[in-house]
């Protein structure tokens, strides 16, 4: 028997090389573009969606004054008046804050001029707040007062003295 040479050089059996079609990789970055921007999108729908206006409504609003004791009047400048001893806070341009119920500050505003009517000194205040159902109105450091959505839109009043 005669052996067969072979001439042909031999061929190691290689494995086949398996190549990813060429659309794999673009399409899988457009999917994690999408997928960042469906995340952000949301992200910014539920943060604008807490962060988003409430209607407004106009506050127009009245402190009246009345001095503690009969032996204190107030101080009046022809119908124009202004808090007396231990109310010298309450004058024109004093702080008005207008919170909701939780605290947080909706309006910041002022008294208007002091107007004497009879004992009495009325002062004057508006602001346009968002609506809520309940508000605090608070003037210079007096304390605050809680009102209704309702008793806001008819013009809340505050008394200060007896």
């Amino acid at each position: 028997m005669t052996e067969s040479i072979s001439t042909a050089p031999a061929i190691a059996e290689q494995p086949l090389e398996r190549r990813r079609p060429r659309w794999v990789v673009p399409v899988a970055i457009v999917a994690t573009i999408a997928l960042i921007g469906a995340t952000v999108g949301a992200t910014l729908a539920v943060t604008h969606h807490d962060s988003a206006p409430s209607a407004s409504m106009p506050v127009h609003g009245q402190l009246i004054l009345t001095p503690y004791s009969s032996g204190v009047d107030l101080q009046t400048f022809g119908d124009e008046c202004s808090g007396p001893g231990g109310y010298t806070d309450v004058v024109n341009g004093a702080e008005v804050t207008i919170a909701d119920d939780t605290g947080k500050t909706l309006a910041i505003t002022q008294l208007g001029q002091g107007e004497a009517v009879g004992s009495t000194c009325v002062f004057t205040f508006a602001a346009v707040v968002p609506e809520v159902p309940f508000y605090g109105v608070t003037v210079t450091h007096r304390g605050t007062v809680k009102f209704t959505k309702d008793q806001m839109q008819r013009s809340p009043t505050l008394t200060l003295g007896s």
